[in-house]
């Protein structure tokens, strides 16, 4: 993540693990149509707002395996194109929006897609614009974590929702 795995994110990344790990083996752990996000807010040289997006790869490729065909290849390169891409998934007003990593998380038979976006503005956002939902149909609501100066909140994301208020 180049310099900008920050004390924050890096707190905000290592709680989602531990939460990976102690819920791994609870039945209904990975749920289909269902996308985790996590915004991490530093202001730091600026305001910088980190997201990490995750969903099932059943979502978003139609299959939670490695490709076997042509077509299958090409949907899984067209899909990390698109998250890199960014821009229209993820932004804020007066804001620039850079990719900085995506992979592919297996655990068992489950497969999920991750990909991580920071934010840089030049002044704190009320809200952010979130498209994840509009993009991948499948996916029909999003858990979204934020987590600030001011503590942690937990929002729902609904279907053709793109705009998330921001605590203050």
């Amino acid at each position: 993540m180049k310099r900008y795995a920050t004390p924050l994110l890096t707190m905000l990344l290592a709680a989602h693990c531990e939460k990976e790990h102690v819920h791994s083996h609870v039945p209904g752990a990975h749920v289909h149509g269902r996308a985790e996000i996590q915004i991490a807010v530093e202001k730091i040289d600026g305001i910088a707002y980190f997201i990490r997006f995750e969903a099932p790869a059943k979502d978003l490729l139609g299959f939670e395996r490695d490709p076997v065909n042509d077509d299958e290849r090409k949907k899984k390169t067209d899909l990390l194109s698109s998250l890199k891409e960014g821009s229209g998934l993820v932004s804020g007003k007066d804001c620039t929006t850079e990719f900085v990593a995506s992979e592919e998380e297996k655990e068992g038979e489950h497969r999920s897609i991750v990909a991580q976006y920071r934010l840089s503005c030049s002044k704190p956002l009320s809200s952010i614009q979130i498209r994840f939902l509009t993009a991948f149909p499948s996916i029909k609501d999003a858990a979204v974590t934020i987590v600030g100066e001011n503590g942690q909140s937990i929002k729902p994301l609904a279907p053709g929702q793109t705009t998330l208020e921001l605590p203050e």
